[in-house]
């Protein structure tokens, strides 16, 4: 339920430890949205931060964005102070927003009958093509996430979008590779965002084009993971090791907290 009377938050859904042990290989269950009502300080928070998104291309991802938004929107520039760590939570509420869409979209789509490495690009790329609107200026977005401070919640969140990508591609897997995939996967991402700020091609196809080559490179690497992590279930066994996740460390404030991936192994090729 929500916490607090009214309070719209995100709350952890279905697919939770329950659904790890039956096979779901989460980082973390998917995430939805309480249809509560809101209490007063969430709202105006979540309108403060919806309309600062509107003003991004001329203000960009500065706090002027949200003095802005409270001006437009009738209230006291005191309610920025509700934003206590300033112009990245305006960055991560639209990435929270943006993996929600796409794991959304991803439910609906389906892959039946479609090859894995196509699953991960059609994906990826749905995603990258939602910060195509600020790619102005999304590279001061990237800057702030950067940040010290700021980097375990941008590790957060891109942890969660690779595990949500690989759930919908068909992963079930709980070796070493589960790792390895999503490492991989959230450095071929963060390879194409790059190349994407830069790239001036019609509709981007450069961009998918570079992005389909980095899957293409990562399939081969993928089954070389694939044979070591057979040889290391088979080596540590008698060593102490089982095949068990081990705790991950805490996630960072006001983010949900961890599960365990599943007990079985899926498909560990890109191809």
């Amino acid at each position: 339920g929500a916490r607090g009377e009214g309070e719209r938050m995100l709350l952890l859904r279905g697919r939770g430890v329950a659904g790890c042990l039956r096979g779901q290989g989460r980082l973390c269950p998917p995430l939805v949205f309480s249809t509560t009502p809101y209490s007063h300080d969430h709202y105006h928070r979540e309108s403060i931060l919806c309309k600062a998104l509107t003003l991004v291309p001329v203000s960009g991802w500065t706090a002027e964005s949200l003095l802005h938004a409270c001006d437009e929107l009738g209230l006291s520039r005191a309610a920025a102070g509700m934003f206590p760590r300033g112009a990245v939570e305006l960055v991560e509420f639209f990435q929270q927003d943006c993996n929600r869409k796409l794991s959304e979209r991803l439910s609906l789509l389906g892959f039946k009958d479609v090859p894995l490495r196509e699953r991960l690009k059609q994906a990826i790329q749905m995603r990258l093509e939602m910060i195509v609107p600020y790619k102005e200026t999304w590279a001061k977005a990237i800057a702030l996430q950067a940040l010290p401070p700021n980097a375990p919640h941008c590790l957060w969140h891109g942890a969660t979008l690779m595990d949500e990508i690989w759930h919908h591609a068909g992963d079930k897997s709980s070796d070493v590779s589960w790792y390895f995939k999503r490492a991989g996967l959230g450095a071929i991402y963060a390879a194409t965002e790059i190349f994407l700020l830069q790239d001036t091609s019609e509709h981007h196809a450069e961009t998918w084009e570079f992005l389909d080559r980095r899957l293409e490179d990562a399939s081969y690497g993928t089954q070389l993971l694939s044979h070591a992590a057979n040889l290391l279930a088979t080596v540590f066994p008698p060593l102490g090791y089982t095949g068990e996740r081990k705790a991950h460390p805490p996630p960072p404030v006001d983010t949900p907290a961890h599960h365990p991936p599943t007990t079985t192994t899926g498909e560990t090729d890109m191809t």
